[in-house]
Order: C-alpha cells, then structure tokens, then sequence
C-alpha cells in the first residue's frame, strides 16, 4: 500500500519509533519503569492488516448493520487521538476515502511534522 511504501515506508519504521522516544523526553541510556509518565505518550505502528478489518467493523456499525459495500450519502467522520505520524489516518482516508472523513490530533509536534512531510510527499 501506498503508506507503507512511499508516504511512511517500512525501512523509516526505526526512525519513526526514535522520534516517538524523542517526543516522549526518553533517554535512550536510562531504562523506563512502567508507570513513568513519560509512557503515556508511547508510539507505536499498528499493523494495517489488522486496522483493515477495524475499519470494516467500524463502518458496519456505524452504518447500523448495513453492508460496507452499499453507498451512503454522506462519509461518516473517524478521529484518531494521538495519531502519531499520522500513518494510520493517512491509510483509512486513502483507502476508503468515500466512508470516512477522517482527523488526526498528535500534540507531540515532533511526530506531527512526519505526518505533514508524509502529505507533501503525496
């Protein structure tokens, strides 16, 4: 898919995982405990199969039972909190751009910025 191959792509996984350390304040020389503060800013890639299939679901309920395949007059609006780089809402608004309306909110600034050098590039 077109997000992990040229707007987020797989080989950048590493660089992405450091900025979300970078935006966390973690000091990669320290270890963290658990309930450090600092991890509830944790980033982390979810797998796109799997949102694939979250996303079917969530359109089915949102469509109250309906098939995802019928039509519906207006797309319904997903918001993804801590969206990170943005890749998971880069992916659900170029992969069904007729059922979602789709808003990411990242306050970490660092992880924002890939998200919007991702869009420049497509």
């Amino acid at each position: 898919h077109v997000v992990d191959t040229l707007l987020l792509p797989q080989n950048k996984y590493g660089d992405r995982i450091a900025r979300g350390g970078d935006a966390q304040n973690l000091n990669r020389e320290e270890v963290v405990k658990p309930d450090d503060p600092s991890m509830t800013l944790a980033y982390g890639e979810f797998p796109l199969s799997s949102f694939d299939s979250l996303l079917d679901l969530g359109l089915e309920y949102a469509k109250n039972g309906q098939t995802i395949e019928e039509d519906s007059s207006s797309p319904f609006t997903l918001v993804d909190l801590g969206s990170g780089c943005g890749r998971l809402a880069l992916y659900a608004g170029l992969s069904r751009p007729s059922h979602w309306n789709v808003h990411g909110i990242e306050i970490s600034k660092l992880l924002h910025d890939v998200g919007v050098e991702a869009l420049k590039i497509g």
